[in-house]
């Protein structure tokens, strides 16, 4: 009898053991292989570029293409995008005046240059358009110590930056780009900070710029005039090298890094930025740059042509009614209808599927956490944002579905929602995908079916044991 428990206990564990293995497995391999059939041949895949990501301006965790793009790499002057949006952050005005340091204008010609002169008095908006048109290191130099009291201070404030927004495989380690041993980064994190930094409507604003001038000022005798490096805005619209729906971003070079860019395009409401970087073979620095622009114009006109669509509340399944809790009454909840003021928006095509398939991951904020009776039916009650990995994709008023009447008739309440901007309401969601909770509720299932099968096995075996004791007796 003893051996026989020993031996149940000891295959029940097996079974527990063969459940947790086989969930291991198919944790593994069955998101790879999702990944595998839920998309086509991988276009970047025939670009000579080594290292390269398209993303959703919107929102860079929506990837439409890439190709190592974890892999470190040497950006260049693409760095400069951190010191324009961290010293737009920092600066608190924009023509406060600069005189140039000996430092910053004796700079060797080895450094991409604006030009400055020593002695010469530049605002900071000047800085800026020297920065990313010129792509000038002077520039950079003046406005890390500047608005970081020093280059030092400056470079540690970027990188506090990159890590803030997630950036995991950066490290700078100066205002510039310009080579150093230990400063890198990749094209999913240079997609993640571009992204960010286009939020900004003065930084936009510079980099779509095709060319800017600053006057002279006394010691300057004659107008600067800069003109944007990237071709892809700068070029004239008969060039190859032009694409008509680029806004950005900015160039990078360095001998040890190649070719690199940064690139944003927006077209019929869709917005991409595309990050090339550390093209090094390909004939001489003028082709294998010629290239860079060329493979960002397909891969990004291609990104906007087919990987977008125009989708309302309803195709998502975003138009269900919501409820919010209703006080002053008997009733507990209130029934809302959502009358979206947005009809469409644009998402990439994974994310609509994504959304179809799981309404449940968009999240739903509402401005109060609960109503007060008494309500009409048609009531404004309340407004929904609906939002999807902190991008907000409609806005709804809430209107009231029914009728509720107050408690009691000779109490007055107030019909007057209570604010509660911070409250969420998205419905309820599993942090776990479909797949995932599928798997479990099968290993479960043949877990258990096991362990019943053993217990049954078990208790037959025992009795076959007894009887024979019970017939001597």
């Amino acid at each position: 009898m003893v051996k026989l428990l020993q031996q149940f206990r000891f295959r029940l564990v097996a079974v527990f053991i063969c459940a947790a293995f086989l969930f291991c497995i198919f944790s593994f391999f069955l998101p790879t292989a999702h990944a595998e059939n839920s998309t086509d041949e991988n276009p970047a895949d025939h670009l000579k570029v080594p290292c390269l990501i398209v993303v959703d301006q919107n929102d860079p965790s929506a990837v439409i293409y890439e190709k190592n793009a974890d892999q470190r790499c040497i950006p260049g002057s693409t760095m400069k995008i951190m010191t324009c949006i961290l010293s737009l952050e920092l600066c608190t005005n924009l023509e406060e005046t600069v005189t140039a340091s000996a430092q910053a204008a004796l700079l060797k010609d080895s450094n991409s240059l604006m030009g400055v002169i020593k002695n010469e008095p530049l605002t900071i908006r000047q800085l800026l358009y020297g920065l990313m048109l010129k792509s000038g290191n002077d520039a950079a130099l003046l406005l890390a110590q500047t608005l970081g009291g020093s280059t030092e201070h400056f470079v540690e404030l970027m990188n506090e930056k990159a890590a803030s927004l997630g950036m995991k495989n950066t490290h700078f380690i100066n205002p510039s780009g310009a080579y150093k041993r230990d400063q890198y980064s990749t094209a999913r994190d240079m997609a993640i900070l571009t992204c960010y930094a286009l939020k900004n409507e003065l930084f936009r604003e510079i980099v779509s710029t095709v060319r800017y001038s600053i006057e002279p000022n006394g010691v300057r005798t004659r107008t600067l005039t800069m003109v944007n490096s990237n071709k892809l805005i700068s070029d004239p619209a008969d060039s190859r090298l032009f694409y008509e729906f680029a806004t950005g971003v900015k160039t990078g070079s360095t001998a040890q890094g190649g070719k690199c860019l940064v690139a944003s395009a927006i077209k019929n409401g869709s917005g991409v930025v595309a990050v090339l970087l550390g093209v090094t073979e390909g004939g001489s620095k003028l082709d294998r740059m010629s290239t860079v622009y060329e493979d960002a114009k397909s891969i990004m006109d291609l990104a906007l042509t087919e990987q977008f669509v125009s989708v309302s509340p309803a195709e998502l399944g975003l138009d269900a009614d919501l409820s919010l809790p209703v006080s002053g009454t008997e009733q507990i909840t209130a029934k809302l209808r959502p009358s979206f003021s947005q009809e469409t928006v644009s998402l990439t095509r994974a994310q609509a599927e994504q959304i179809r398939s799981s309404p449940r991951l968009v999240c739903v904020k509402t401005s109060v956490s609960f109503l007060t009776a008494p309500i009409a039916e048609g009531d404004f009650c309340a407004t929904a944002v609906y939002s999807l990995n902190g991008r907000d994709l409609f806005i709804a008023d809430l209107v009231a579905k029914e009728s509720i009447a107050a408690e009691s008739a000779g109490l007055e309440i107030s019909t007057v929602a209570t604010p509660a901007p911070e409250l969420e309401t998205a419905p309820e969601q599993s942090c776990l995908p479909q797949w995932l909770i599928d798997t479990l509720i099968g290993v479960v299932v043949v877990a258990i079916g096991s362990a019943v099968f053993l217990v049954v096995r078990a208790k037959k075996a025992n009795e076959k044991a007894i009887l024979p004791f019970e017939e001597k007796n």
